[in-house]
């Protein structure tokens, strides 16, 4: 029997954690940035986007544990910061954006269009 995309995800453990590798590739695009010769200095904007990213990326529901303020500010420091060195980390900033952009609107619309 041929195992789905899914099933060999699950039976490697890699299954829950699929969703989760956009927002590790922004952290360790960062950690990357820490140890170059030349250091950047952290400014409270970077404090704070790593705060945002890394409640995200604690759980599977990390967008839905943020504020609607908290999601507005993180999408504002994302958009601000440079996530070019890389063109996974410019991906996967994308893809998170999209994903803030989502929760957004379900804040502020409802989820009334989704509940058929």
């Amino acid at each position: 029997m041929a195992l789905t995309k899914v099933g060999a995800l699950q039976k490697t453990g890699l299954g829950g954690k699929a969703p989760f590798n956009n927002m590790v590739r922004l952290q360790e695009s960062f950690k990357a940035l820490r140890h170059t010769k030349s250091m950047p200095v952290l400014t409270d904007d970077d404090r704070e986007r790593v705060r945002l990213l890394n409640i995200v990326a604690q759980s599977r529901d990390g967008l839905k544990r943020l504020s609607l303020d908290d999601l507005v500010k993180l999408q504002e420091l994302i958009e601000r910061k440079d996530y070019s060195q890389t063109k996974k980390s410019t991906k996967s900033k994308a893809a998170l954006l999209k994903k803030i952009n989502v929760r957004i609107y379900e804040l502020t619309e409802g989820r009334g269009v989704w509940d058929v």
